[in-house]
């Protein structure tokens, strides 16, 4: 997986203060773990009947820009205006979906991991990854941006 440039992550997130997660100092571990908790918010990760994976992150139109800026930092994810006041980003492409899947492996809490074990069986049985799936988190809510990205998924 290619590294995330930090430094581009502070240049667009340095004082933008709309949101909870303090992005001053974002790495991939607060990114993952933010990701998995904006996820198991009414997001889903999906697998469709012929095997495809499907990562959706669903915002209220008041977060566009932080939407914006989310795919900014990632480097990829398509944003659409999905109606009723709200965008979705999507990830589609596998090279994407793998980002994804690695950057919360790990992080996954709740009934919601059974689909990321889904996804990343589908992504196995495609020959296209030997991704392993690390156990659910049981670490404390304080310990990881988790509970920052679930929050933030209802704000």
């Amino acid at each position: 997986m290619a590294s995330l440039n930090l430094s581009s992550i502070k240049r667009y997130f340095y004082d933008y203060k709309s949101n909870s997660i303090n992005l001053k100092d974002l790495n991939e571990n607060k990114l993952g773990s933010y990701l998995a908790g904006l996820i198991k918010g009414d997001r889903w990760i999906g697998v469709s009947s012929v095997g495809y994976v499907i990562i959706e992150i669903t915002f209220n139109a008041k977060n566009k820009l932080f939407t914006d800026k989310l795919v900014i930092v990632l480097g990829f994810g398509k944003i659409y205006f999905k109606g009723n006041n709200t965008y979705k980003i999507n990830f589609v492409k596998k090279i994407n979906v793998l980002k994804v899947i690695n950057l919360i492996n790990s992080y996954m809490r709740t009934p919601k991991y059974f689909a990321f074990l889904k996804a990343i069986q589908a992504l196995n049985n495609s020959g296209y990854s030997n991704i392993k799936a690390l156990p659910l988190d049981a670490s404390s809510l304080n310990s990881n941006a988790w509970l920052t990205g679930f929050l933030d998924s209802d704000a």
